[in-house]
């Protein structure tokens, strides 16, 4: 061992060894942390979100839950913490024991693997993607300090409350203030009494035949489990609505967070410019 470590292997980890001197991608340095973690070990905070399919998180030092008997530790690949609540594993990848995603959001918020508005934002994705449902977060927040998981409390309300992301949240908030519009419907299915789905617009207002789809490069980049470009079918979804006569408003989440009023103005001229328009024969319904 002596030998080969001085000529081809390294020492990862303390107990750790990788039989080559190359190199060392993510998944060879997540699978060294479970190893120097221990089998008890379970993978969890923005590594175990990653597992599970989360795109776009920020780097972080891989996070080890271990039982309370065991001590926390720190090195350069990973850390441990103690937890009197070791956690369901949601999926075995090899060696490595992944966490469920509401406990991986959870503890992403409270080691500060994530700001406060990126843990709101990863608990409506992960509901939002079907990687857990509101009863398991709630759960989760019951088990937890309540100042450490308030971001989650708060993605959990806009998710029940019809937001798919976070600027779409912002969205609703923004129309809530607004002594002009109605109740907007959020995330619902537009329709022809065919049954022809001509869009699940963000926002939409059915007395004005009018709806409002938030245009995020951030949230609809790249390409999707079938190979199409996401921001392409983004935009091209808008047209199926305006082919009904639907009026279609597109707003940026920049536009949402430094230029809310401006918006909310134009929103509410287009909603009263057309409230009173003979309306496109459309069925809506939750999505």
């Amino acid at each position: 061992m002596a030998h080969r470590l001085q000529r081809d292997w390294r020492l990862i980890a303390p107990g750790v060894v990788i039989p080559h001197s190359g190199p060392v991608d993510a998944e060879q340095r997540i699978i060294a942390g479970q190893l120097w973690a221990g089998s008890s070990a379970v993978l969890t905070g923005v590594h175990a979100l990653a597992a599970l399919g989360v795109e776009r998180l920020p780097e972080a030092t891989p996070l080890f839950l271990v039982p309370q008997t065991c001590r926390p530790r720190s090195t350069r690949i990973a850390r441990t913490v103690r937890t009197t609540r070791p956690g369901a594993v949601a999926l075995r990848r090899g060696l490595v024991r992944v966490a469920t995603a509401e406990r991986a959001v959870a503890d992403a918020a409270r080691y500060g693997q994530v700001t406060q508005e990126a843990a709101t934002a990863l608990t409506i994705a992960v509901l939002q993607r079907g990687l857990t449902v509101p009863v398991r977060v709630e759960q989760e927040l019951w088990s937890s300090r309540a100042n450490r998981v308030r971001a989650l409390r708060r993605g959990l309300a806009e998710y029940c409350g019809g937001a798919w992301s976070l600027p779409e949240a912002a969205l609703g908030r923004l129309v809530e203030s607004s002594r002009v519009l109605p109740a907007m419907l959020r995330n619902h299915r537009v329709s022809t009494p065919s049954g022809q789905v001509l869009g699940i617009p963000d926002g939409y207002f059915p007395d004005a035949g009018l709806a409002v789809q938030v245009h995020s490069r951030q949230f609809h980049d790249g390409r999707d489990e079938d190979g199409r470009d996401r921001w392409v079918a983004t935009v091209e979804k808008d047209s199926g609505l305006v082919s009904g006569g639907v009026i279609v408003i597109g707003v940026t989440p920049t536009s949402l967070a430094h230029r809310p009023r401006a918006f909310l103005r134009r929103l509410e001229q287009a909603y009263l410019a057309h409230r009173n328009r003979p309306l496109p024969d459309l069925r809506v319904e939750p999505a």
